[in-house]
């Protein structure tokens, strides 16, 4: 970091939200800025960070070994140093979810973790998942309000 202070003290002082985004979004920068059009109002000035759920990925997912503990990961997480959760809430985008941002939604509800789905400048809270489309993993389920 280049104010000299450790990622561990970074992620203990500043909150951290994982944008769960469809793995086939090219548009992620403006999904982030979307994002945080939505959580700056609910920020109330405090510093935060959105992490994109495909650099997560990339970053985590070999580590992690599988889908499930994976998801786990991101829903349940905490770093082994500072015992602070890795993500703080999980912000979804508006709209049809895949089976992998379905499974993030269950644990983290499930964990008490806050799920928020937004678009535009409204934020609505999340309270569970539908499974629509039994062959479509990829959009096939509905966030709950």
């Amino acid at each position: 970091m280049s104010n000299g202070t450790s990622p561990r003290l970074f992620l203990a002082d500043q909150r951290r939200f994982f944008l769960a985004h469809s793995k086939r979004d090219d548009a992620i920068e403006e999904r982030i800025a979307q994002a945080r059009l939505a959580v700056d109002p609910l920020s109330k000035g405090k510093p935060y960070t959105i992490i994109a759920g495909r650099d997560f990925f990339n970053e985590r997912f070999k580590e992690a070994g599988s889908w499930p503990a994976w998801t786990s990961l991101v829903a349940t997480g905490v770093d082994f140093a500072t015992r602070v959760p890795l993500f703080h809430a999980i912000l979804v985008p508006m709209g049809d979810i895949g089976a992998g941002t379905a499974e993030i939604v269950k644990k983290s509800i499930e964990a008490g973790k806050p799920v928020l789905a937004f678009k535009d400048q409204v934020v609505f809270k999340v309270t569970g998942v539908v499974h629509e489309v039994a062959d479509d993993w990829a959009a096939g389920y509905r966030l709950t309000f």
